[in-house]
């Protein structure tokens, strides 16, 4: 088993697989990405399969039959997602049930060192995960640019 390589939010695996890279098309790079969640080089934190089970069925099902890469938040992650969500509430939507899964996307990545892949674009009026990543000192990295990190070219 490897150490985890990156930390994949709630938009990447929406946008990767219903709008980027369908599995019907990129069925190599969804074996890819299988055989990543496999040796745990990816991983996520359990608030965005939370969050999927909400927007999709395909990729929630995708994502609940890899659960060894669902990570379940230690006392550490919860308190540095909730300082995260103090400091940058647009994180979360104004909405009582709210996902706070971009917070604790950070929180996980910080806490293993490692980028969290995202589709969200920086936005400097209403902060996403580039903004408060950068504020923070840690990494974000668009879909390409992560599965490039994992060695996933010429797909």
């Amino acid at each position: 088993m490897n150490a985890p390589e990156l930390c994949l939010d709630t938009s990447f695996f929406i946008g990767a697989r219903l709008r980027v890279y369908p599995p019907d098309v990129f069925g190599l790079l969804w074996q890819r990405l299988d055989q990543a969640a496999t040796e745990r080089r990816i991983v996520t934190p359990d608030e965005v399969l939370k969050d999927l089970k909400k927007k999709d069925d395909d990729v929630h099902k995708w994502l609940k039959e890899r659960t060894h890469i669902v990570l379940a938040p230690s006392d550490a992650i919860v308190i540095a997602a909730m300082r995260i969500l103090e400091l940058h509430p647009t994180l979360r939507d104004n909405k009582p049930d709210a996902s706070e899964s971009d917070a604790y996307a950070i929180a996980l990545a910080q806490a293993l060192a490692i980028p969290v892949v995202t589709e969200e674009l920086a936005k400097p009026k209403r902060p996403r995960i580039p903004d408060v990543c950068q504020k923070l000192g840690a990494e974000s990295l668009t879909p390409a640019a992560g599965l490039r990190l994992l060695g996933f070219t010429n797909l």
